[in-house]
């Protein structure tokens, strides 16, 4: 593409511009589309800025050129987009000769410096509020679409294996987890976001990732409380089993509940009753996880023993044990099938 970089193609893309600054928002959409092809513009561009090399030389080739980059650094639309934007500045950039020599060069380097210091400098309030303008949306519909792409570049970070295999010594090795203090300012910043459907991906890897990585600190437990006491609706069997590994207390508090709702009122039948104790995946989580099967028998046999070995408590472990069994047995078949 970059022999169709001329001064001709340089005045198409300026007029195309200068439309687009005047443009009203039925010509939005359009202008959406364009950015693809632009950028690939802006990419050749720069190819072809670098190799004339000398600015007398790519002023004499393009005259143009200097005007089409300006009035880009004042679209609003180019601005918001952070490779259109970075491409944009690869190509300014080229006029900024660090020992110019000539008077033009020095002109060209102010302009350039100008540019970039008037795009950065411009306030991001400004692009969203234009941007909401002419494309109709909303205020929530971009704060909506902010969160879910802070949800999905979160995701993405905390989303990493927590070991390596290393080839020098045949063997894995563990990877090194996010820092304390980057934890810290991340749990910060979601807990008020706890409720945000947007967020649910962020805060389920949160859980898995505490419950993997370990943290030994108080905002982390303050961190898992308040998300045990938000928690809405059903939570995933992955994030349920992650909250109980990185706090016990939800896990207690889970037990506690199976207890009650299998101890008290009327007789449960048996059927029902595996029905109740498989619901919760207590049952699954204890087959897969040591640390919750040790937690939850313990639990159960001292309730037991506090009750005066009561018979409904005893139906209940017994049964509870068998779903155990069975969810052990529905492992390895799952094991084997996947190979």
């Amino acid at each position: 593409m970059a022999d169709d970089i001329n001064e001709d193609s340089i005045l198409f893309w300026l007029e195309r511009v200068v439309h687009w600054n005047t443009g009203d928002s039925s010509q939005v959409a359009n202008e959406w589309k364009q950015m693809e092809e632009l950028g690939r513009f802006l990419d050749s561009l720069r190819g072809v800025l670098q190799a004339l090399g000398d600015v007398e030389h790519i002023f004499k080739c393009l005259p143009s050129v200097g005007q089409l980059l300006g009035r880009l650094c004042g679209n609003l639309i180019v601005l918001s987009q952070e490779k259109l934007y970075s491409s944009l500045m690869q190509c300014v950039l080229v006029f900024c000769n660090d020992n110019p020599q000539t008077p033009l060069e020095v002109k060209a380097k102010d302009w350039a410096l100008a540019q970039l210091r008037s795009s950065v400098a411009f306030p991001s309030e400004k692009i969203s509020t234009k941007i909401l303008d002419m494309t109709g949306f909303t205020q929530m519909d971009l704060i909506e679409t902010y969160i879910a792409e802070v949800a999905k570049s979160l995701s993405s970070a905390l989303h990493q294996p927590l070991r390596r295999w290393d080839p020098a010594s045949n063997c894995y090795i563990p990877q090194n987890t996010v820092p304390i203090k980057n934890i810290k300012q991340l749990l910060d910043m979601c807990l008020p976001l706890v409720g945000q459907a947007a967020m649910a991906p962020v805060i389920e890897n949160i859980l898995i990732h505490l419950s993997n990585a370990q943290y030994d600190d108080h905002l982390v437990q303050d961190f898992l409380k308040e998300v045990a006491l938000q928690r809405a609706g059903t939570p995933s069997y992955t994030v349920q089993v992650a909250l109980w590994l990185s706090y016990i207390p939800s896990l207690e508090q889970s037990v506690l509940q199976l207890v009650d709702r299998c101890t008290t009122g009327m007789h449960c039948p048996h059927q029902e009753m595996v029905k109740r104790i498989n619901s919760t995946h207590l049952p699954q989580a204890c087959a897969e996880h040591h640390q919750v099967y040790a937690v939850v028998t313990r639990m159960l046999s001292t309730l037991f023993i506090q009750s005066g070995c009561a018979g409904r408590l005893a139906i209940l472990i017994s049964t509870f044990n068998q779903c155990i069994h069975e969810a052990v047995i529905t492992s390895k078949l799952d094991v084997r099938n996947s190979r």
